[in-house]
């Protein structure tokens, strides 16, 4: 997975990490439902970009 989500107990908050970026966080949320909502949202955009696009012959 490229997007991983991570719990920063000083600022309490939980955070959404780029793993492909050095660890880099992406974006930051009050509630761990809403960090991992995005990180799977990311992913799944991520993935789609990924993916080959047909060749037409």
């Amino acid at each position: 997975m490229r997007y991983s989500v991570v719990y920063e107990g000083d600022n309490r908050r939980w955070a959404v990490i780029d793993c492909l970026t050095s660890d880099q966080p992406f974006s930051y949320y009050r509630t761990e439902w809403d960090a991992l909502s995005r990180a799977r949202f990311e992913e799944r955009r991520w993935r789609t970009h990924q993916t080959p696009c047909p060749r037409l012959n």
